[in-house]
C-alpha cells in the first residue's frame, strides 16, 4: 500500500513538473505582402480571442497575439477596452499574413494600420468615427 502511494506521488509530481516547463513560443514572420480589407475588428471566444470578420464574405482572420492579447493600433485597443464584449470596429484595415491562406482555415495576420473607421455597439447603434490613418 505504500509503494502505491508513493507511486502515485511520484507520478503526479513529475507530471506537474512536465506541464510547468515552458512551452517555445511559435514566432511569426510575414508570408507574404501586406493587404488591404474592410472588415469587422470584435472579440470572440476562444484563439486568437481578436479576429476580423471581412465584411461580404465567409472568412474570418485572426490576429496573432503573442506577447499581448489583442495586439492592434493603440487607439483601436482603448476603443475595444472601453466595453470588449460590446464593441464592433468597422474598418479598411492594412494586415501582414503570417501565415498562408487555406480555404476553410482561419488566416493569422497581423494589423498593420485601420482607417475610415467606425465604431458600434453590437445591437448596430452607432458610437463614433475615427479619420485619418491609425498605426
Amino acid at each position: 500500500m505504500i509503494r502505491l502511494v508513493f507511486f502515485i506521488l511520484v507520478l503526479g509530481v513529475t507530471q506537474y513538473a512536465a506541464a510547468q516547463q515552458a512551452i517555445p513560443e511559435t514566432r511569426y514572420e510575414p508570408v507574404g505582402e501586406a493587404f488591404r480589407v474592410h472588415g469587422r475588428l470584435s472579440v470572440y471566444n476562444g484563439n486568437p480571442s481578436c479576429r476580423i470578420w471581412i465584411v461580404g464574405m465567409n472568412r474570418i482572420l485572426g490576429i496573432h497575439e503573442a506577447e499581448q492579447e489583442c495586439p492592434i493600433p493603440p487607439d483601436l485597443h482603448q476603443i475595444l477596452k472601453e466595453d470588449i464584449n460590446d464593441r464592433l470596429i468597422y474598418a479598411d484595415f492594412v494586415v501582414s499574413p503570417l501565415t498562408e491562406y487555406r480555404e476553410g482555415v482561419m488566416q493569422i495576420v497581423s494589423v498593420e494600420s485601420a482607417e475610415n473607421v467606425v465604431v458600434t455597439k453590437r445591437d448596430m447603434r452607432f458610437l463614433k468615427r475615427l479619420t485619418g490613418v491609425i498605426k
